[in-house]
């Protein structure tokens, strides 16, 4: 248990975390490329 979550009900809740597990997961399709862009980039000018 982390400090501070003691009582939390989301805590032991997996549909909580599976729903906002999804809400994030089109920022990975977003952000995953980026990155990957950026990082071959400098790769390709070092």
């Amino acid at each position: 248990m982390l400090p501070g979550a003691e009582g939390m009900a989301e805590y032991r809740d997996l549909g909580f975390h599976a729903v906002e597990a999804l809400k994030g997961s089109p920022l990975i399709v977003v952000v995953g490329p980026a990155v990957g862009d950026v990082v071959a980039l400098a790769e390709a000018l070092a």
